[in-house]
């Protein structure tokens, strides 16, 4: 990584997000399989000190009719050691920002299914970043696309500032929580319980919006073109 220039700017990324980001609210619809409300309806509700790992599912949607994407993520904490193996600690999502200016943009221009999907990463990966809860985190992911650009494996277009963003904040996230962060594929409508429930809260998120009015910090001087802090 290359030290800013201005220190508190790229401390920004490290100030605790205001608790009404996760949320435990969401509406029970035929967007959601019986199979993901069963094993949401098993889990123990809320954060507990008996967490010993942190799993993260991630997932994007696309709106053909109307051009518009979204992106959403769910926290579960795990252990096995215990009875009560899984706790649901919150979900967040929201409408991908093309606006270059927005508060909440991270580099997005278009609205597509992959720019949902690479959104996804970018805000559990900036959740982890700013969270202060220190073990092994998985993030979950069903595309491939999206995942190995995090990872580097696969090269894009420098142009394209949503992805060059995702590397270089996956970057700054290996560089601060060195072999703690893991990625895990799960393949698409495999009937994957938890894969199922993100699906269903990123298309939740099209049809009625959340949290519009949740507060992060300001990260445009880190995410823009010219920027190259993060690296």
């Amino acid at each position: 990584m290359k030290p800013p220039t201005d220190q508190h700017k790229i401390l920004a990324l490290f100030q605790p997000w205001s608790e009404g980001l996760l949320t435990l609210d969401f509406r029970i619809d035929d967007g959601f399989t019986p199979v993901g409300l069963q094993f949401l309806s098993a889990c123990v509700i809320g954060w507990h000190e008996d967490v010993k790992e942190i799993h993260i599912y991630t997932d994007g949607s696309y709106d053909r009719r109307h051009d518009v994407s979204s992106f959403a993520f769910a926290v579960f904490g795990w252990n096995a050691d215990i009875d009560d193996k899984h706790y649901f600690l919150g979900w967040s999502g929201s409408i991908v920002c093309t606006d270059t200016e927005g508060r909440n943009c991270l580099g997005a221009q278009t609205h597509s299914a992959g720019d949902g999907e690479v959104s996804a990463l970018l805000w559990a990966i900036l959740w982890i970043l700013q969270s202060p809860i220190w073990c092994p985190h998985t993030l979950h992911f069903d595309s491939m696309v999206a995942r190995f650009t995090a990872s580097g494996d696969w090269q894009f277009d420098e142009a394209n500032l949503h992805k060059k963003k995702l590397r270089e904040v996956a970057q700054m996230a290996e560089a601060v929580r060195p072999g703690m962060i893991q990625f895990s594929h799960v393949k698409a409508h495999s009937n994957h319980p938890c894969n199922n429930l993100i699906d269903g809260f990123a298309r939740q998120t099209i049809a009625h919006g959340h949290n519009e009015k949740a507060v992060t910090p300001d990260w445009r001087p880190l995410l823009k073109q010219e920027s190259h802090q993060l690296y």
